[in-house]
This record gives structure tokens, sequence and C-alpha cells, in this order.
């Protein structure tokens, strides 16, 4: 009851402070320090994405709203061929968001690709 209403970061702040309290705080206390310790990991590799974005494709982080995270999956998926990549179709494809006509006889119909890294999307 005495962290009601504390979330969030807030709390991973709080939490260290009821170590001296027996069992249970001493196991919030270790929790909060693996969740700073996981923040701060990831703080760091997001760095060096950054790092390696900014060394090799800056035009990608350039691109409004596209994040490091969200840059790095865009080089990913065009590999170390971009040249693939001519127009939005070519990409989706890549990514396995095109249709593919799965028509028979009269019967006009498509089906969504299922290949392709639909992480990329």
């Amino acid at each position: 009851s005495r962290f009601r209403g504390v979330a969030g970061p807030r709390l991973m702040e709080v939490l260290p402070s009821v170590r001296a309290e027996g069992a249970l705080g001493a196991a919030l206390g270790a929790l909060a320090d693996l969740w700073a310790a996981a923040r701060d990991a990831a703080l760091d590799m997001e760095r060096a994405i950054e790092a390696s974005l900014e060394e090799n494709c800056p035009a990608l982080l350039a691109m409004y709203g596209c994040g490091p995270v969200s840059a790095a999956k865009l080089a990913v998926a065009a590999g170390d061929n971009p040249g693939r990549l001519r127009s939005e179709a070519s990409f989706a494809a890549i990514c396995g968001a095109c249709p593919i006509p799965a028509s028979s006889g009269k019967t006009v119909r498509h089906r969504l690709n299922r290949g392709g890294d639909r992480q990329a999307c």
C-alpha cells in the first residue's frame, strides 16, 4: 500500500530505500538494481547503434521520425545491396507486406505474403 500510485521509473528510484526492511525490502531493492542495470545497458546499446548508423548511413537518421532503432531495422532489411529497394513495392516485397494473387477461375482475390522480414515494416 505504501507504493500505491507510484509507477515506472519513479518506483524504481524509491524501491532501493526499503532495502533495510527485511527480506521483501532486500528483494525489491535488488529488483530495482536489476532494472537500473538493464536500462543503462539498453541506453548504451542504443548509443552504439546510433554511432554506427551515423558512420555508415546518416541519411536514415536524418529522416523525420526515424530514430536509431527504426533506422537499424531499415538498414538490416536493405542489407548490403540497397539498390534492390527501387520502389515502395520492392520494399513491401522484401518485408513480406505485399499482396500475392490467389485467384482461381472467375474468383479474383489476394492473400498476404508470409515471406520476408516482417520486423522491417
